[in-house]
C-alpha cells in the first residue's frame, strides 16, 4: 500500500482593507487600526496581482498517516 503523508504548504498573499476611524490624531487612528479587536472585523479583500508561490515552510515537519 502507498503511504499517505500530512504536512503544511504555505502561500504568502496580501490583503487590504479600507477603514474609517474617528480619532484625535493620526497616531491614535493607527493604534486603533492595528488593534486586533478592531482589525479582526475589518473587511479585508485579496489584493490584485498576488502570485501564489507555494512552498514548504518546514520540509521536515510531516506525519505519516
Amino acid at each position: 500500500m502507498i503511504p499517505k503523508f500530512s504536512f503544511h504548504i504555505t502561500c504568502n498573499v496580501t490583503e487590504t482593507a479600507v477603514v474609517i476611524i474617528d480619532a484625535d490624531s493620526i497616531e491614535d487612528a493607527h493604534d486603533i487600526a492595528l488593534d486586533p479587536n478592531f482589525y479582526n472585523y475589518a473587511p479585508f479583500c485579496l489584493d490584485e496581482f498576488n502570485h501564489f508561490e507555494v512552498y514548504l515552510p518546514d520540509p521536515d515537519a510531516y506525519e505519516v498517516l
